[in-house]
């Protein structure tokens, strides 16, 4: 099967610097949430969830769209999910996804404290990923679980992600560096994987080989971080 090439170092397309309100995009969306059929996932995430399920958590999905991750998914009853996107795809969320998730494009709307924050695939798109996380680590969670993680063991590095007719930059960041910010704010990193995404009913990595070798990555991350 002939492997995904989504990445470029030039700027080929148009660029957009928010595909997640493009209307192919939203429309994509809302297709997988009509369906209801489970995707699968390599998710670290799922699998915490259902090994602590007899336990009462509070949930911070940041950045979960309108909940297509947790499509033909049971929530356990004791974990309570909250997620916070842009504006459309919470509408999306609202109207489509599953009635035991609260959704929200307002940070006023959140509460105090979390026990876990999940992020799936929004690192990349954030270029100062310190300031992300010192407003994350506000919530005072005991885990942070990130799935899809652009990292890499040298310089950080951006490239561009190419998107049907659109491309957009997407940022890989330094996981020494991540790993130190969270060792100052009193977390660990407890566990650390490859990410490998589910391509054409398939897990397969992407295909980085047009790219230059100093850009070339087989694969992104799974991330956890647990409060000392």
């Amino acid at each position: 099967m002939k492997k995904l090439q989504i990445f470029s170092i030039y700027k080929k397309k148009k660029l957009d610097n928010n595909i997640f309100d493009n209307t192919i995009y939203l429309s994509n969306i809302k297709n997988k949430l009509l369906k209801k059929k489970k995707i699968s996932k390599n998710s670290i995430f799922l699998y915490y969830l259902e090994n602590n399920s007899r336990k009462k958590l509070s949930v911070l999905d940041y950045g979960g769209g309108a909940g297509e991750y947790y499509v033909g998914c049971k929530i356990p009853k004791n974990i309570k999910i909250d997620i916070y996107d842009s504006k459309k795809l919470i509408e999306l969320g609202k109207k489509y996804s599953n009635k035991n998730i609260f959704f929200t494009h307002e940070k006023k709307n959140l509460k105090k404290k979390y026990d876990i924050i999940f992020i799936n695939s929004v690192f990349q798109y954030v270029t100062n990923i310190n300031k992300l996380i010192s407003y994350l680590l506000i919530f005072n969670p005991k885990i942070l679980i990130f799935s899809d993680f652009y990292g890499t063991e040298k310089k950080k590095f951006n490239i561009f992600q190419n998107y049907y007719n659109y491309c957009m930059k997407v940022h890989f960041h330094n996981i020494k560096n991540l790993e130190n910010k969270f060792k100052k704010n009193g977390y660990k990193l407890l566990f650390k994987s490859p990410y490998i995404p589910n391509i054409f009913g398939k897990f397969q990595f992407y295909d980085t080989s047009n790219l230059p070798k100093k850009y070339q990555s087989n694969f992104s991350y799974n991330l956890i971080f647990e409060q000392n």
